[in-house]
């Protein structure tokens, strides 16, 4: 009966020899580990996830990282180890980071794959080399009264001069915008400090 228990943490005792491959860091271990779910909560659980760590690092700074951090923050970079794309993956593999820095090289390359930076052409978009031209050149103003927002309605095509009111009675705020000549470009809300549209 008591054998049936594992009396002597035989799976224990293998599992850390496998992970660790050194005797003496697997008995240092010994202890950092539980071998079921009722075991200390304070203790890592037999875990094979852990295995993919020997392929960055030594067993000396495995043991190291597991002493070191949390178990939340040792599982949550193994998850993040196993979302990894190819891309990041080989990357990783090849310039691995000091153990202690893992969990928040995983967390950039993670943000990296999510938000990929994006060059943008911008030679082959007129519009945007007309306006990279312009940036010196383009001039603000308030309109004075609403007659010059109705006239940038008409102008720009647009329903400006139905702000007018809400601008007499400072719920919002418009800017509008001119060339070096004086010509009308672009019309602008601003609104709490922010720019609405």
């Amino acid at each position: 009966r008591a054998l049936t228990d594992d009396a002597f943490c035989l799976r224990r005792l293998v599992f850390l020899h496998q992970l660790f491959e050194r005797s003496d860091l697997a008995m240092q271990a010994f202890p950092l580990f539980r071998d079921r779910a009722g075991g200390p909560a304070r203790a890592y659980p037999i875990d094979n996830d852990l295995m993919r760590l020997k392929e960055f690092y030594t067993g000396t700074e495995i043991l190291r990282f597991l002493r070191r951090d949390s178990e939340y923050i040792v599982r949550d970079s193994l998850r993040m180890l196993d979302l990894l794309g190819d891309a990041s993956y080989a990357e990783l593999r090849q310039h691995p980071p000091k153990i202690r820095d893992l969990h928040d090289t995983l967390v950039a390359l993670r943000n990296k794959e999510k938000h990929p930076d994006y060059a943008f052409d911008n030679k082959t978009a007129p519009i945007r080399r007309r306006l990279a031209m312009q940036q010196d050149r383009i001039q603000f103003f308030l309109p004075a009264c609403s007659r010059v927002l109705y006239d940038a309605g008409k102008t720009l095509h647009n329903c400006v001069g139905s702000y007018a009111q809400k601008v007499h009675k400072g719920e919002t705020h418009i800017v509008l915008m001119s060339d070096d000549r004086g010509k009308l470009v672009a019309c602008i809300e601003v609104m709490d400090g922010a720019i609405k549209q």
